[in-house]
């Protein structure tokens, strides 16, 4: 026998992306999805995947509007995919192209302390379509004071010395997109003072 109940199960109204906005991009890079009934019927965002990879933050969850930061992927056009705490997908095919990511090639030099002027060369810095300035470097755990930078270079004076081992270097641009080169940094010991002799004296 086969029974039916009508009331058993019903189909969910998903929803859809109308836009993703940029639509290419690198790792780090900020996002906006719009669309319609982006969480479904009462659930909430377990993740948002472009292509195989995830978003590495979400800044807003929204049934309309959804932002964060996307994840690292290869060069290409991939899907993209709402995934629901539901079991529930949203995809948007086609609508995530990932673009050549930001490389630091360089720190010149790779060791100083607090004043040490550094330079950092690389390629697609400020990421290839969206960025217009260097924001933030660190130098280990320490944010340097920027100079002047563009898609190839920047300029860094180091601050406040930091633990002297060997310790990563990483730049962000305004668009997100971000580079890290690894052990290519390392505070020295400040120099000190123990005595100054003679005390006195004239110019010359």
């Amino acid at each position: 026998a086969l029974v039916v109940s009508e009331a058993g199960f019903y189909y969910e109204f998903i929803g859809n992306i109308t836009s993703i906005s940029p639509s290419r991009g690198q790792e780090g890079v900020y996002f906006v999805i719009n669309g319609n009934q982006l969480l479904g019927v009462n659930s909430t965002v377990a993740s948002i995947k472009f292509g195989n990879s995830s978003a590495i933050s979400l800044s807003n969850t929204s049934a309309s509007v959804i932002s964060g930061r996307v994840g690292a992927g290869p060069p290409g056009t991939v899907d993209v995919t709402i995934v629901l705490e539901s079991g529930a997908q949203i995809a948007l095919h086609n609508g995530w192209t990932y673009e050549e990511p930001s490389k630091i090639l360089n720190v010149t030099p790779s060791s100083g302390q607090y004043g040490t002027e550094v330079t950092i060369h690389g390629r697609n810095l400020l990421g290839i379509s969206h960025g217009s300035r260097i924001e933030t470097v660190w130098l280990g755990s320490v944010e340097a004071y920027i100079i002047r930078g563009n898609e190839t270079f920047v300029q860094v004076v180091a601050q406040n010395s930091g633990p002297t081992t060997l310790t990563d270097v990483t730049l962000e641009a305004d668009s997100g997109a971000r580079a890290s080169k690894l052990n290519s940094w390392q505070y020295v010991t400040p120099g000190t003072i123990t005595s100054v002799s003679p005390l006195s004296g004239q110019s010359g």
